[in-house]
C-alpha cells in the first residue's frame, strides 16, 4: 500500500507485509529509491500489530498521517511519534477499510468500516 505526499510526490509512504504478520511502515523522501522504517514508535503492544489497513497524508500539512490498524486508528504529524486518535473514529479491532481528509478543511477526517462512515471534525481527537 502506497501513500503519497500531495504538495511532494517525491514524498512516499509505504506499507508492507513480509507475510509473517509483521507489517513494516516506512517514508521514502527520493521517490522510492531509499527507504526509512519508522513504525517502531507505535504507542501501546505494537509488537502485536497484524495489519495496516489503509493510510492517508493530510492535504494541507502533509507532514501529518493517518493510519488504519488492528489496533485502532493512529494520527502522527512528525514521521514517527504517533497518537492514538479518538472514539469518534472506529477502533480497538474495528479497522478502517478507507480513509480519507477533506483537501479544504483537514480536522474533517472520514473513515470507512464495518458497514458504516465515521466522520471527525476535529482530526480525531479523543
Amino acid at each position: 500500500m502506497l501513500a503519497f505526499d500531495p504538495k511532494q510526490p517525491s514524498i512516499a509512504y509505504g506499507a508492507w507485509d513480509p507475510g509473517r504478520f509483521t507489517p513494516y511502515l516506512s517514508r521514502s523522501s527520493d521517490g522510492g529509491r531509499t527507504w526509512d522504517y519508522f513504525n517502531s514508535n507505535f504507542p501501546g503492544a505494537f509488537g502485536r500489530l497484524e495489519s495496516i489497513v489503509s493510510m492517508a497524508v493530510d492535504p494541507v500539512n502533509t507532514s501529518t498521517l493517518y493510519v488504519s490498524t488492528n489496533q485502532g486508528l493512529f494520527k502522527s504529524t512528525s514521521a514517527g511519534s504517533w497518537i492514538e486518535r479518538g472514539k469518534r473514529l472506529p477502533n480497538n479491532g474495528a479497522y478502517c477499510m478507507v480513509l480519507a481528509i477533506d483537501p479544504k478543511n483537514p480536522d474533517r477526517l472520514f473513515a470507512s468500516a464495518s458497514q458504516k462512515l465515521f466522520i471527525s471534525t476535529n482530526g480525531g481527537k479523543k
